[in-house]
């Protein structure tokens, strides 16, 4: 009878080989596991709620977000920044920012947020239980989404805009002065490239009047004077004077465009801001 059982407990020494291997495989898996435990798992950053965040506030939280964290947020005041850390990217929050523009400066439901070509459909669905739009308090300033003429209003004027805002009125006008005007939407797109979309989105606010622009005297102005136009450059205004010198005058734009250095990209702005007249 223990015979019988010392053989049943006999192992060959390829069965015996087979148990070792298979004893030193299950140490090392065990090795493994303990090492990811103790040193891996310390470093996994905590997962992050903010679900009494202060939506009014998103710097109190936003620092601690990572992206792809969804935390409240009113998508009215939201910057770029709140909406990257929601996991858009910065595309995407430029454009829904230009969208919101668009719309007077806020959005008045989540369904309007939803609609700007930056929001799928799925992310929609995952913010959703987050959007908190906070209703507009009344801060004494009037609301004004009325249409103004971008080359007459004053920097008063175009701050008290409600769509434009102090910092880009401040760029429109600054350039307005430099230039003696605007021609058109396309031409202003151009200037502030940087600004070009939400320019875009907020011509329903604007008209351009070319006869309120200022003209140079393209007959009388000395060449300092002339090159201190952004479409005249200093050796254009030097070609001028000199022809004026050698003729008498410029007859009109098309003399003009046969002279030398004549910024022919420029050629559908330039031909409104002088003037031929002879004093």
């Amino acid at each position: 009878m223990s015979g019988r059982i010392r053989d049943f407990f006999r192992v060959t020494a390829s069965q015996h080989r087979g148990l070792v291997a298979l004893t030193v495989l299950l140490a090392v898996l065990v090795a493994v596991l303990y090492v990811k435990e103790t040193f891996f798992s310390a470093n996994t950053p905590p997962v992050v709620t903010f679900e009494h965040a202060d939506v009014s506030r998103p710097e109190s939280y936003l620092k601690d977000a990572r992206k792809d964290t969804v935390f409240p947020f009113d998508p009215s005041t939201a910057d770029s920044a709140v909406f990257v850390s929601l996991g858009f990217s910065p595309r995407q929050a430029r454009t829904i920012i230009n969208y919101r523009t668009s719309l007077g400066g806020r959005f008045r439901s989540a369904e309007q947020f939803s609609k700007s070509y930056a929001v799928s459909d799925s992310m929609f669905e995952r913010l959703r239980p987050y959007i908190r739009i906070q209703e507009k308090t009344n801060d004494n300033k009037p609301t004004d989404y009325s249409v103004v003429d971008i080359n007459r209003a004053s920097l008063k004027r175009l701050k008290a805009h409600s769509a434009f805002g102090d910092t880009l009125s401040e760029k429109i006008f600054r350039a307005r002065v430099r230039y003696g005007g605007f021609v058109c939407l396309e031409q202003m797109c151009g200037v502030f490239k940087a600004d070009s979309a939400r320019l875009c989105a907020l011509s329903q606010y604007m008209k351009i009047d070319t006869s309120a622009i200022v003209k140079y005297d393209v007959n009388v102005d000395n060449e300092p004077l002339l090159a201190q136009h952004p479409y005249i450059s200093r050796p254009f205004a030097r070609t001028i004077t000199g022809y004026r010198d050698a003729h008498g005058h410029i007859e009109n734009f098309d003399t003009l465009r046969t002279l030398k250095y004549f910024p022919a990209s420029k050629e559908k702005y330039l031909r409104f801001y002088l003037n031929f007249d002879r004093r």
